[in-house]
Order: C-alpha cells, then sequence, then structure tokens
C-alpha cells in the first residue's frame, strides 16, 4: 500500500515538473504580490513600528510566509475536477481501486511537493536575501510550525475537496474556484493579518475554519501565538480536520449519485 502511495505522489510530482510554466506563473505572481503588500505595509508602518501587537519585522515575515501558502492553498484540483467532468476522465478516476477522496489527497501531496520544491523554496530564498525573514523564537517552535503548516495543508484540502464537489452538481469550476479564493483570501488572514480584523469581522472568522489555513501556522511562526496557545491553535486545527472529514465524506456520497459526464 505504501509503495501505491508513493508512486501517486511522485507521479504528480513528474506531471507538476512536466508543466513547468505553472510553476513559473504562481512564482512570478506570488513574487510580485509579496512585493506590492511589502510597500504598503511599509507605508502603514511608516509612523509606528508596532501595530495591533504586530511589529514591522513580524509583518513582513507575515507577508512573505501568508502569500506563499496563499498560493499553495488555493493552487489545488477545483479546475482538475471540472476538467474531468468535461472529458469524461472522471469515470475512470472513479472506477480506480483507491477511494477517490484518498487518490485525491495523495495527489495533493505531490503537488504540494512540487511546489515547495520549484516555487515556494526559491522564493524564500529571494526574499530573505531582500526583505529580511524574521528566524522563528526556537527550533521548537520551527517543529509546531511545521506540524501546523502540515494540519493547515490537510484542512485546505477538505475545503477544496467540498467546494469541488460542487461541479458534480454545477459542470462548471471556473466561478467555484474564483470563490474558494475569494473565501480563503479574506478569511484565512492571507490578505490582512485576522489582528487587524473589527471585533465583529473576528468572530464570524473565529466560526470558519480558513484562519487555520494560514493565519495559525504564520502566528506561530511569528510568536505571536505561544506558550499554551500553541497547543490550543493546533487542537482547533485538528478539530476542524475532522469535522471536514466527516462533512466532505457526507457530502461525497451524496454528490456522487448527481455527477453527470459531458465528455468520454
Amino acid at each position: 500500500m505504501l509503495g501505491k502511495i508513493a508512486e501517486i505522489i511522485k507521479l504528480n510530482i513528474k506531471l507538476n515538473l512536466a508543466y513547468a510554466v505553472n510553476a513559473w506563473g504562481a512564482f512570478i505572481v506570488t513574487i510580485f504580490q509579496i512585493f506590492v503588500f511589502y510597500y504598503i505595509w511599509m507605508a502603514i508602518y511608516k509612523f509606528d513600528s508596532v501595530i495591533n501587537g504586530i511589529t514591522k519585522d513580524q509583518i513582513i515575515t507575515y507577508i512573505i510566509l501568508s502569500r506563499i501558502i496563499y498560493t499553495q492553498i488555493t493552487w489545488g484540483f477545483i479546475p482538475k475536477i471540472g476538467r474531468s467532468i468535461h472529458t469524461g476522465a472522471i469515470t475512470m478516476d472513479l472506477l480506480k481501486p483507491m477511494d477517490f477522496q484518498l487518490f485525491m489527497f495523495y495527489e495533493r501531496i505531490g503537488d504540494f511537493v512540487a511546489f515547495a520544491s520549484m516555487t515556494a523554496i526559491p522564493i524564500l530564498i529571494i526574499c530573505s536575501l531582500t526583505l529580511g525573514i524574521q528566524a522563528p523564537s526556537s527550533f521548537l517552535t520551527l517543529v509546531y510550525f511545521f506540524l501546523s503548516l502540515f494540519m493547515a495543508m490537510t484542512l485546505s484540502f477538505f475545503v477544496e475537496f467540498c467546494i469541488g464537489l460542487l461541479t458534480f452538481y454545477t459542470n462548471y469550476s471556473w466561478g467555484l474556484q474564483t470563490f474558494q479564493e475569494a473565501l480563503v483570501s479574506l478569511f484565512s488572514g492571507a490578505l490582512i493579518p485576522i489582528a487587524f480584523f473589527p471585533g465583529w469581522l473576528k468572530t464570524i472568522t473565529n466560526c470558519l475554519p480558513f484562519q487555520q489555513m494560514s493565519y495559525s501556522p504564520v502566528s506561530i511562526y511569528l510568536g505571536i501565538v505561544k506558550g499554551p496557545q500553541v497547543y490550543e491553535t493546533l487542537a482547533f486545527q485538528l478539530v476542524w480536520i475532522v469535522i471536514l472529514l466527516v462533512l466532505s465524506r457526507l457530502f461525497y456520497a451524496f454528490a456522487i449519485k448527481k455527477i453527470t459526464v459531458q465528455g468520454g
């Protein structure tokens, strides 16, 4: 079983490497966004070194990490599901001797590995040399960050899977992809740190899973969340993963009965 999983991940990494133009596109867009956000926030911090408990050095690192994570969690498979429905390839995906959701999850791991090597690491190197990146306070903080990041990627998969299943009803993926990007951009803190949100918007955000996909791991890295709050944050991420796993399985059981294949 482990050999099959490794092959699925390896194959998807190779597919990403074969279409390097997509990686270059993600790289260019992300690096451009980082520098645009950098100059905007430097203007905001012109007369204050600390705003809402976040220092100027922290906001620089926050911009870099949050934009990289945002690109990854929105660089997903919703359009792929849409194309599969239009071409009829979805029938073969559903007939594979492996659960469809599990298969998509392993493919997503391959996407993440390819993205990390082709986009995230080069961006981190460039930004560390030009803008500067704040180092974590300790090695343990870095461990918690990677653990939180893994759970954030897992959580983003379930969110995307649930939204992607809507293509079984609509047969169109572009609008759903845009809808997902808008939700994640606002409520994950990728656009504006949640610490800057007004009280009413914080209340809404705290009731949704999106902040666990970007704000939580970055906050752990920067020490915005520390001490017992780190364990609370990791626990919240785990709870949301379980909730969305159950919801996605239930939704999949209903959606699979509604699929209409256009191609093939």
